[in-house]
Protein backbone atom coordinates (compact mmCIF):
# COMPACT_ATOMS: atom_id res chain seq x y z
CA UNK A 1 0.00 0.00 0.00
CA UNK A 2 2.83 2.60 1.04
CA UNK A 3 5.67 3.62 -0.93
CA UNK A 4 6.74 6.37 1.53
CA UNK A 5 8.28 6.41 4.93
CA UNK A 6 8.06 9.03 7.55
CA UNK A 7 11.60 10.40 8.73
CA UNK A 8 11.96 10.97 12.90
CA UNK A 9 14.25 9.88 15.16
CA UNK A 10 15.18 5.98 15.52
CA UNK A 11 13.24 4.04 17.38
CA UNK A 12 15.55 2.53 20.71
CA UNK A 13 15.65 -0.48 22.90
CA UNK A 14 13.82 1.39 25.43
CA UNK A 15 10.75 2.01 23.42
CA UNK A 16 10.55 -2.17 23.22
CA UNK A 17 11.48 -2.54 27.16
CA UNK A 18 8.77 0.38 28.22
CA UNK A 19 6.30 -1.00 25.34
CA UNK A 20 6.72 -4.44 26.74
CA UNK A 21 6.18 -3.82 30.63
CA UNK A 22 2.98 -1.83 29.45
CA UNK A 23 1.74 -5.01 27.28
CA UNK A 24 2.88 -7.55 30.38
CA UNK A 25 0.86 -4.78 32.63
CA UNK A 26 -2.19 -4.48 30.34
CA UNK A 27 -2.78 -8.08 29.50
CA UNK A 28 -2.36 -8.84 33.29
CA UNK A 29 -5.26 -6.29 33.78
CA UNK A 30 -7.32 -7.54 30.91
CA UNK A 31 -7.09 -11.32 31.77
CA UNK A 32 -7.51 -11.28 35.79
CA UNK A 33 -10.84 -8.85 35.37
CA UNK A 34 -11.76 -11.85 32.98
CA UNK A 35 -10.66 -14.43 35.46
CA UNK A 36 -12.64 -11.76 38.43
CA UNK A 37 -15.82 -10.30 36.90
CA UNK A 38 -19.07 -11.23 37.36
CA UNK A 39 -20.75 -12.64 34.35
CA UNK A 40 -23.01 -10.35 32.84
CA UNK A 41 -26.20 -10.26 30.97
CA UNK A 42 -25.18 -10.57 27.38
CA UNK A 43 -22.58 -13.13 28.17
CA UNK A 44 -24.75 -15.12 29.84
CA UNK A 45 -27.65 -14.54 26.97
CA UNK A 46 -24.74 -16.46 24.47
CA UNK A 47 -24.45 -19.04 27.33
CA UNK A 48 -27.78 -19.85 27.08
CA UNK A 49 -27.52 -20.21 23.17
CA UNK A 50 -25.63 -23.25 23.26
CA UNK A 51 -26.05 -24.64 26.49
CA UNK A 52 -29.75 -24.09 27.32
CA UNK A 53 -30.66 -24.03 23.16
CA UNK A 54 -33.36 -20.89 23.68
CA UNK A 55 -34.09 -19.94 20.23
CA UNK A 56 -35.52 -16.62 21.09
CA UNK A 57 -31.67 -15.89 22.21
CA UNK A 58 -30.00 -16.86 19.17
CA UNK A 59 -32.71 -14.79 16.89
CA UNK A 60 -31.39 -11.40 18.63
CA UNK A 61 -28.65 -8.85 17.80
CA UNK A 62 -26.81 -10.09 21.19
CA UNK A 63 -25.81 -13.66 18.79
CA UNK A 64 -22.73 -13.12 17.76
CA UNK A 65 -21.88 -15.28 15.66
CA UNK A 66 -17.90 -15.84 16.10
CA UNK A 67 -18.29 -15.10 19.72
CA UNK A 68 -20.84 -17.56 20.15
CA UNK A 69 -19.14 -20.39 18.55
CA UNK A 70 -15.72 -19.79 20.27
CA UNK A 71 -17.45 -19.85 23.44
CA UNK A 72 -18.58 -23.23 23.19
CA UNK A 73 -16.02 -24.60 21.84
CA UNK A 74 -14.00 -22.99 25.28
CA UNK A 75 -16.90 -24.81 27.46
CA UNK A 76 -16.81 -27.97 25.52
CA UNK A 77 -12.91 -27.65 26.04
CA UNK A 78 -12.32 -25.71 29.24
CA UNK A 79 -16.10 -25.88 31.23
CA UNK A 80 -17.95 -23.16 32.10
CA UNK A 81 -16.06 -20.93 33.94
CA UNK A 82 -16.20 -17.34 33.30
CA UNK A 83 -12.23 -16.87 32.64
CA UNK A 84 -12.48 -20.25 30.00
CA UNK A 85 -15.23 -18.97 28.19
CA UNK A 86 -13.48 -15.38 28.02
CA UNK A 87 -10.31 -16.61 26.77
CA UNK A 88 -10.93 -15.72 23.22
CA UNK A 89 -11.46 -12.13 24.08
CA UNK A 90 -8.28 -11.89 26.46
CA UNK A 91 -6.04 -14.10 23.87
CA UNK A 92 -7.49 -11.77 21.01
CA UNK A 93 -6.02 -8.50 22.98
CA UNK A 94 -2.86 -10.02 23.74
CA UNK A 95 -2.06 -11.11 19.94
CA UNK A 96 -3.63 -7.62 19.00
CA UNK A 97 -1.62 -5.19 21.25
CA UNK A 98 1.48 -6.85 20.97
CA UNK A 99 1.41 -7.10 17.20
CA UNK A 100 0.23 -3.18 17.26
CA UNK A 101 2.64 -2.35 19.68
CA UNK A 102 5.55 -3.60 17.92
CA UNK A 103 4.43 -2.00 14.37
CA UNK A 104 4.42 1.20 16.36
CA UNK A 105 7.53 0.91 18.11
CA UNK A 106 9.51 0.15 14.46
CA UNK A 107 8.40 3.34 13.12
CA UNK A 108 10.59 6.00 13.52
CA UNK A 109 9.21 8.74 15.52
CA UNK A 110 9.59 10.74 18.68
CA UNK A 111 8.65 9.50 21.74
CA UNK A 112 5.75 11.45 22.68
CA UNK A 113 4.11 10.63 20.02
CA UNK A 114 4.38 7.04 20.24
CA UNK A 115 3.35 7.58 24.08
CA UNK A 116 0.43 9.71 22.56
CA UNK A 117 -0.38 6.40 20.05
CA UNK A 118 -0.42 3.87 22.36
CA UNK A 119 -2.00 6.08 25.14
CA UNK A 120 -5.27 6.43 22.63
CA UNK A 121 -5.15 2.48 21.35
CA UNK A 122 -4.63 1.09 24.50
CA UNK A 123 -5.53 2.76 27.81
CA UNK A 124 -8.90 3.36 26.76
CA UNK A 125 -11.09 1.55 30.08
CA UNK A 126 -14.29 1.53 28.09
CA UNK A 127 -12.56 -0.65 25.12
CA UNK A 128 -10.56 -2.77 27.58
CA UNK A 129 -13.79 -4.07 29.27
CA UNK A 130 -14.67 -5.87 26.32
CA UNK A 131 -11.49 -7.85 26.10
CA UNK A 132 -12.32 -8.94 29.58
CA UNK A 133 -15.54 -9.86 27.99
CA UNK A 134 -17.25 -12.87 26.12
CA UNK A 135 -18.80 -10.71 23.46
CA UNK A 136 -17.80 -10.23 20.29
CA UNK A 137 -17.07 -6.28 20.84
CA UNK A 138 -13.03 -7.32 21.58
CA UNK A 139 -12.39 -10.04 19.25
CA UNK A 140 -14.29 -7.47 16.35
CA UNK A 141 -11.93 -4.77 17.68
CA UNK A 142 -8.81 -7.33 17.33
CA UNK A 143 -9.70 -8.13 14.10
CA UNK A 144 -10.40 -4.47 12.83
CA UNK A 145 -7.28 -3.26 14.09
CA UNK A 146 -5.32 -6.40 11.81
CA UNK A 147 -7.51 -5.01 9.19
CA UNK A 148 -6.13 -1.65 9.30
CA UNK A 149 -2.28 -2.90 9.64
CA UNK A 150 -2.99 -4.85 6.81
CA UNK A 151 -4.05 -2.42 4.46
CA UNK A 152 -1.22 0.30 5.75
CA UNK A 153 1.56 -2.11 6.11
CA UNK A 154 4.15 -0.32 3.96
CA UNK A 155 5.70 -1.45 0.62
CA UNK A 156 9.69 -1.80 -0.61
CA UNK A 157 10.31 1.96 -2.45
CA UNK A 158 12.36 -0.26 -4.71
CA UNK A 159 9.37 -2.48 -6.34
CA UNK A 160 8.53 -1.91 -9.68
CA UNK A 161 4.66 -1.02 -10.89
CA UNK A 162 3.73 -4.82 -11.30
CA UNK A 163 5.34 -6.20 -7.91
CA UNK A 164 3.64 -3.03 -6.70
CA UNK A 165 0.02 -3.59 -7.46
CA UNK A 166 0.48 -7.34 -6.02
CA UNK A 167 1.68 -6.45 -3.25
CA UNK A 168 -1.36 -3.86 -2.91
CA UNK A 169 -3.65 -6.54 -3.75
CA UNK A 170 -2.54 -8.85 -1.53
CA UNK A 171 -2.62 -6.22 1.52
CA UNK A 172 -6.02 -5.44 0.12
CA UNK A 173 -7.16 -9.30 0.32
CA UNK A 174 -5.79 -9.40 3.86
CA UNK A 175 -7.83 -6.47 4.91
CA UNK A 176 -10.94 -8.23 3.72
CA UNK A 177 -10.44 -10.67 5.10
CA UNK A 178 -9.84 -9.57 8.53
CA UNK A 179 -12.96 -7.27 8.22
CA UNK A 180 -14.99 -9.85 7.12
CA UNK A 181 -13.66 -11.63 10.65
CA UNK A 182 -14.43 -8.11 12.10
CA UNK A 183 -18.25 -7.91 10.82
CA UNK A 184 -18.98 -12.00 12.14
CA UNK A 185 -17.92 -11.19 15.61
CA UNK A 186 -19.79 -8.12 15.52
CA UNK A 187 -22.36 -7.10 12.84
CA UNK A 188 -21.83 -3.42 13.68
CA UNK A 189 -18.21 -4.07 12.06
CA UNK A 190 -20.32 -4.16 8.60
CA UNK A 191 -19.23 0.08 7.89
CA UNK A 192 -15.38 -1.07 8.13
CA UNK A 193 -15.86 -4.51 5.65
CA UNK A 194 -17.56 -2.01 3.13
CA UNK A 195 -14.74 0.80 3.63
CA UNK A 196 -12.03 -2.04 3.11
CA UNK A 197 -13.97 -3.08 -0.10
CA UNK A 198 -14.27 0.95 -1.66
CA UNK A 199 -10.50 1.35 -0.73
CA UNK A 200 -9.59 -1.79 -2.97
CA UNK A 201 -11.94 -0.44 -5.86
CA UNK A 202 -10.24 3.01 -5.90
CA UNK A 203 -6.80 2.05 -5.19
CA UNK A 204 -7.34 0.05 -8.07
CA UNK A 205 -8.81 2.38 -10.07
CA UNK A 206 -6.17 5.30 -9.70
CA UNK A 207 -3.06 3.13 -9.41
CA UNK A 208 -2.98 -0.32 -10.70
CA UNK A 209 -2.63 -1.86 -13.79
CA UNK A 210 -6.12 -3.08 -15.39
CA UNK A 211 -6.76 -6.85 -15.34
CA UNK A 212 -8.10 -9.65 -17.15
CA UNK A 213 -11.78 -10.17 -16.90
CA UNK A 214 -11.70 -13.75 -15.44
CA UNK A 215 -9.79 -11.91 -12.34
CA UNK A 216 -12.41 -9.38 -11.75
CA UNK A 217 -15.17 -12.15 -11.89
CA UNK A 218 -13.19 -13.98 -8.97
CA UNK A 219 -12.75 -10.29 -7.26
CA UNK A 220 -16.53 -9.79 -7.28
CA UNK A 221 -17.61 -13.87 -6.24
CA UNK A 222 -15.06 -12.29 -3.13
CA UNK A 223 -16.67 -9.29 -1.81
CA UNK A 224 -20.00 -10.91 -2.86
CA UNK A 225 -19.02 -13.75 -0.14
CA UNK A 226 -18.12 -11.60 2.14
CA UNK A 227 -20.76 -9.01 2.33
CA UNK A 228 -23.66 -10.26 1.01
CA UNK A 229 -24.14 -12.89 4.15
CA UNK A 230 -23.48 -10.31 6.64
CA UNK A 231 -25.97 -7.93 5.06
CA UNK A 232 -28.87 -10.86 4.91
CA UNK A 233 -28.31 -10.86 8.49
CA UNK A 234 -29.15 -7.68 9.13
CA UNK A 235 -32.04 -7.21 7.25
CA UNK A 236 -33.42 -10.42 9.12
CA UNK A 237 -32.58 -8.63 12.58
CA UNK A 238 -34.52 -5.31 11.03
CA UNK A 239 -37.57 -7.12 10.29
CA UNK A 240 -37.59 -8.47 13.74
CA UNK A 241 -37.46 -5.35 15.08
CA UNK A 242 -34.22 -6.38 16.98
CA UNK A 243 -31.76 -3.13 15.72
CA UNK A 244 -33.26 -0.89 18.67
CA UNK A 245 -29.78 -0.64 20.11
CA UNK A 246 -29.15 3.51 19.58
CA UNK A 247 -29.27 7.05 19.51
CA UNK A 248 -31.37 9.62 16.92
CA UNK A 249 -29.12 12.03 16.21
CA UNK A 250 -25.30 12.59 15.19
CA UNK A 251 -24.57 14.40 18.05
CA UNK A 252 -25.90 11.94 20.37
CA UNK A 253 -23.52 9.48 19.53
CA UNK A 254 -20.50 11.48 19.23
CA UNK A 255 -21.70 12.41 23.03
CA UNK A 256 -22.27 8.52 23.88
CA UNK A 257 -18.77 8.29 22.51
CA UNK A 258 -17.21 10.23 24.56
CA UNK A 259 -19.08 9.48 27.88
CA UNK A 260 -18.18 5.75 27.61
CA UNK A 261 -14.81 6.48 26.82
CA UNK A 262 -14.98 8.82 30.37
CA UNK A 263 -16.12 5.51 32.21
CA UNK A 264 -17.13 6.29 35.63
CA UNK A 265 -16.05 9.97 35.49
CA UNK A 266 -19.50 11.65 33.65
CA UNK A 267 -18.27 14.98 32.19
CA UNK A 268 -19.42 18.19 32.22
CA UNK A 269 -21.34 19.82 29.19
CA UNK A 270 -18.06 22.31 28.58
CA UNK A 271 -15.83 19.84 29.10
CA UNK A 272 -17.48 17.28 26.97
CA UNK A 273 -17.63 19.84 24.34
CA UNK A 274 -13.93 20.37 24.44
CA UNK A 275 -12.89 16.86 24.15
CA UNK A 276 -15.51 17.02 21.02
CA UNK A 277 -13.94 20.06 19.26
CA UNK A 278 -10.48 18.50 20.05
CA UNK A 279 -11.23 15.46 18.26
CA UNK A 280 -12.44 17.58 15.72
CA UNK A 281 -9.73 19.59 15.29
CA UNK A 282 -7.31 16.98 15.18
CA UNK A 283 -9.08 14.96 12.51
CA UNK A 284 -9.01 18.27 10.39
CA UNK A 285 -5.21 19.00 10.92
CA UNK A 286 -4.94 15.39 9.32
CA UNK A 287 -6.60 16.60 6.27
CA UNK A 288 -4.08 19.69 6.24
CA UNK A 289 -1.27 17.23 6.91
CA UNK A 290 -2.24 14.98 4.17
CA UNK A 291 -3.67 17.53 1.91
CA UNK A 292 0.13 19.31 1.89
CA UNK A 293 2.40 16.38 1.84
CA UNK A 294 0.25 14.59 -1.48
CA UNK A 295 0.96 11.60 0.29
CA UNK A 296 -1.97 9.80 -0.81
CA UNK A 297 -0.73 6.40 -0.40
CA UNK A 298 0.11 6.80 3.13
CA UNK A 299 -0.88 5.37 6.68
CA UNK A 300 -2.50 8.78 7.06
CA UNK A 301 -4.11 8.45 3.67
CA UNK A 302 -5.75 5.42 4.81
CA UNK A 303 -6.15 5.85 8.12
CA UNK A 304 -8.49 9.43 7.39
CA UNK A 305 -10.02 7.83 4.22
CA UNK A 306 -11.92 4.77 6.32
CA UNK A 307 -12.52 6.97 9.26
CA UNK A 308 -14.78 9.30 6.61
CA UNK A 309 -16.27 6.37 5.28
CA UNK A 310 -17.40 4.68 8.24
CA UNK A 311 -18.75 7.98 9.76
CA UNK A 312 -20.49 8.66 6.37
CA UNK A 313 -21.76 4.97 6.32
CA UNK A 314 -23.53 5.99 9.19
CA UNK A 315 -24.69 8.48 7.91
CA UNK A 316 -25.79 7.17 4.73
CA UNK A 317 -27.79 4.24 6.91
CA UNK A 318 -29.69 6.53 9.14
CA UNK A 319 -31.10 8.77 6.10
CA UNK A 320 -31.53 5.82 4.10
CA UNK A 321 -33.08 3.64 6.25
CA UNK A 322 -34.00 5.26 9.20
CA UNK A 323 -30.93 3.24 11.25
CA UNK A 324 -30.12 4.12 14.64
CA UNK A 325 -26.92 5.85 15.16
CA UNK A 326 -24.23 3.86 17.49
CA UNK A 327 -24.37 4.38 21.34
CA UNK A 328 -22.11 3.91 24.27
CA UNK A 329 -20.56 -0.32 22.92
CA UNK A 330 -21.41 0.29 19.29
CA UNK A 331 -19.25 3.52 19.27
CA UNK A 332 -16.17 1.22 19.48
CA UNK A 333 -15.25 0.53 15.59
CA UNK A 334 -15.59 4.81 15.08
CA UNK A 335 -13.89 5.52 18.15
CA UNK A 336 -10.63 3.08 17.04
CA UNK A 337 -10.63 4.59 13.61
CA UNK A 338 -10.62 8.08 15.20
CA UNK A 339 -7.80 7.80 17.22
CA UNK A 340 -5.67 5.73 14.70
CA UNK A 341 -6.34 8.52 12.28
CA UNK A 342 -5.59 10.91 15.45
CA UNK A 343 -2.03 9.05 16.00
CA UNK A 344 -1.25 8.70 12.09
CA UNK A 345 -1.92 12.62 11.78
CA UNK A 346 0.67 13.19 14.81
CA UNK A 347 3.57 10.40 13.23
CA UNK A 348 3.04 12.47 9.59
CA UNK A 349 3.03 16.25 11.32
CA UNK A 350 6.10 15.14 13.11
CA UNK A 351 8.02 15.00 9.82
CA UNK A 352 6.35 17.82 8.32
CA UNK A 353 5.54 20.94 11.07
CA UNK A 354 7.35 22.53 13.66
CA UNK A 355 8.36 19.15 16.00
CA UNK A 356 7.87 21.20 19.86
CA UNK A 357 4.17 22.13 18.39
CA UNK A 358 3.48 18.27 17.23
CA UNK A 359 5.14 16.95 20.81
CA UNK A 360 2.56 19.51 22.90
CA UNK A 361 0.07 17.93 21.42
CA UNK A 362 1.08 14.42 22.02
CA UNK A 363 1.67 15.86 25.22
CA UNK A 364 -1.85 16.25 25.93
CA UNK A 365 -2.90 13.43 24.68
CA UNK A 366 -0.60 11.12 26.61
CA UNK A 367 -1.52 13.12 30.00
CA UNK A 368 -5.36 12.89 29.22
CA UNK A 369 -5.34 9.08 28.57
CA UNK A 370 -3.42 7.68 31.17
CA UNK A 371 -4.81 10.08 33.62
CA UNK A 372 -8.11 8.41 32.29
CA UNK A 373 -6.95 4.69 32.89
CA UNK A 374 -5.73 5.83 36.18
CA UNK A 375 -9.20 6.92 37.18
CA UNK A 376 -11.45 4.63 35.82
CA UNK A 377 -9.26 0.99 35.85
CA UNK A 378 -11.00 -1.07 38.16
CA UNK A 379 -10.58 -4.77 38.83
CA UNK A 380 -14.86 -5.17 39.83
CA UNK A 381 -17.04 -4.13 37.37
CA UNK A 382 -17.76 -2.90 33.96
CA UNK A 383 -19.64 0.16 32.58
CA UNK A 384 -22.12 -1.31 30.73
CA UNK A 385 -23.04 -4.22 32.91
CA UNK A 386 -22.41 -2.83 36.39
CA UNK A 387 -26.00 -3.96 37.70
CA UNK A 388 -24.45 -7.46 37.47
CA UNK A 389 -21.14 -7.34 39.44
CA UNK A 390 -22.60 -8.41 42.40
CA UNK A 391 -25.00 -11.80 41.03
CA UNK A 392 -22.08 -14.37 41.49
CA UNK A 393 -21.63 -13.09 45.48
CA UNK A 394 -25.23 -13.16 45.95
CA UNK A 395 -25.46 -16.72 44.41
CA UNK A 396 -22.48 -17.76 46.62
CA UNK A 397 -24.45 -16.57 49.57
CA UNK A 398 -27.04 -18.76 48.09
CA UNK A 399 -25.45 -22.02 47.59
CA UNK A 400 -24.95 -23.28 51.44
CA UNK A 401 -28.17 -22.78 52.31
CA UNK A 402 -29.56 -25.03 49.33
CA UNK A 403 -27.01 -27.50 49.36
CA UNK A 404 -28.66 -29.95 51.61
CA UNK A 405 -32.13 -29.98 49.64
CA UNK A 406 -33.67 -33.39 47.73
CA UNK A 407 -35.56 -30.66 46.12
CA UNK A 408 -34.33 -27.44 44.25
CA UNK A 409 -35.85 -24.03 46.06
CA UNK A 410 -37.17 -21.60 44.35
CA UNK A 411 -35.93 -18.19 43.61
CA UNK A 412 -37.61 -15.26 41.47
CA UNK A 413 -35.57 -12.10 40.29
CA UNK A 414 -35.56 -8.72 38.30
CA UNK A 415 -35.61 -9.62 34.51
CA UNK A 416 -32.83 -8.41 33.86
CA UNK A 417 -30.88 -10.62 36.14
CA UNK A 418 -32.31 -13.76 34.86
CA UNK A 419 -29.98 -15.07 32.11
CA UNK A 420 -26.74 -14.83 35.02
CA UNK A 421 -28.93 -16.24 37.59
CA UNK A 422 -29.57 -18.98 35.04
CA UNK A 423 -26.03 -19.05 33.95
CA UNK A 424 -24.32 -19.61 37.67
CA UNK A 425 -26.95 -22.15 38.60
CA UNK A 426 -25.59 -24.38 36.00
CA UNK A 427 -22.04 -23.73 36.33
CA UNK A 428 -21.92 -23.51 40.19
CA UNK A 429 -24.56 -26.49 40.28
CA UNK A 430 -26.60 -24.47 42.99
CA UNK A 431 -30.05 -26.16 43.67
CA UNK A 432 -32.95 -24.05 42.97
CA UNK A 433 -35.07 -24.15 39.95
CA UNK A 434 -34.33 -22.05 36.74
CA UNK A 435 -35.54 -18.58 36.92
CA UNK A 436 -37.80 -16.64 34.56
CA UNK A 437 -37.92 -13.05 33.36
CA UNK A 438 -41.46 -12.52 35.04
CA UNK A 439 -39.83 -10.35 37.71
CA UNK A 440 -39.77 -10.59 41.44
CA UNK A 441 -42.62 -13.33 43.39
CA UNK A 442 -42.92 -12.54 46.88
CA UNK A 443 -44.14 -16.16 48.07
CA UNK A 444 -40.33 -17.52 46.27
CA UNK A 445 -37.88 -19.09 49.16
CA UNK A 446 -35.08 -16.23 47.37
CA UNK A 447 -35.39 -12.77 45.92
CA UNK A 448 -32.78 -11.25 44.06
CA UNK A 449 -33.38 -7.86 42.41
CA UNK A 450 -32.49 -4.47 41.04
CA UNK A 451 -33.35 -1.37 43.53
CA UNK A 452 -36.41 -3.35 45.06
CA UNK A 453 -36.74 -3.72 48.44
CA UNK A 454 -39.10 -5.82 49.99
CA UNK A 455 -41.15 -5.78 53.30
CA UNK A 456 -39.10 -6.93 56.03
CA UNK A 457 -41.58 -7.98 58.03
CA UNK A 458 -42.03 -10.77 54.91
CA UNK A 459 -38.30 -11.04 54.08
CA UNK A 460 -34.86 -11.41 55.28
CA UNK A 461 -32.60 -8.91 54.05
CA UNK A 462 -29.29 -11.34 52.92
CA UNK A 463 -27.40 -9.05 51.73
CA UNK A 464 -27.81 -5.42 50.30
CA UNK A 465 -24.89 -5.28 47.38
CA UNK A 466 -24.16 -1.32 47.77
CA UNK A 467 -22.15 -1.01 44.39
CA UNK A 468 -24.79 -2.90 42.34
CA UNK A 469 -27.68 -2.06 44.15
CA UNK A 470 -28.79 -5.38 44.45
CA UNK A 471 -31.03 -7.15 47.41
CA UNK A 472 -30.89 -10.61 48.11
CA UNK A 473 -33.83 -11.77 50.79
CA UNK A 474 -35.31 -15.08 52.41
CA UNK A 475 -38.81 -15.65 52.71
CA UNK A 476 -38.93 -15.62 56.64
CA UNK A 477 -41.74 -18.70 56.13
CA UNK A 478 -39.22 -20.72 54.20
CA UNK A 479 -37.80 -23.26 55.64
CA UNK A 480 -34.61 -22.38 54.72
CA UNK A 481 -34.72 -19.71 56.62
CA UNK A 482 -32.73 -19.14 59.86
CA UNK A 483 -34.25 -16.59 62.53
CA UNK A 484 -31.57 -14.77 64.01
CA UNK A 485 -31.08 -15.07 67.88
Amino acid sequence: MLTQTTAGPPSTSSFKGAYGLLFAALLGYVGYRAYALSFTHDESVSFSIFVFHIKEFRDTANHHYLNTWLMQWCYQVLGGAEWALRLPNVLAFGGCAWVLGRRMVQQQQPWLVLGAGMGLLLLNPFVLDFFSLARGYGLSLCFSTCSLLALSKPLPQEWDREALDRGRQVQWGKAMVWATLATWANLAAINLLLAVVAIGVLQHLFWEQRRALWWYGLVLLGIGLAVVPPMQRLMVLKGANQLYHGVPTLLQAFDSMVIYTLYDAPPSKAIMRTIQLVLVLLVLFGGGVLWKSKQYQSRLAYALALWGMVVAGTIAENLLFDALYPADRTTLLIWLLWVWAIYETLVAAAAQHNPWLVRGMALVLLLGTVGNFINNANLTHCKIWHYNQSDKAAMLMVRPKVAHLTEPATLSNTWTLEPTINYYRHTLHIKYHPVDREGIQPYTDFVYGLDHPLDTNTHHLMQHFEASNTFLYIRKTSPLHQPDH
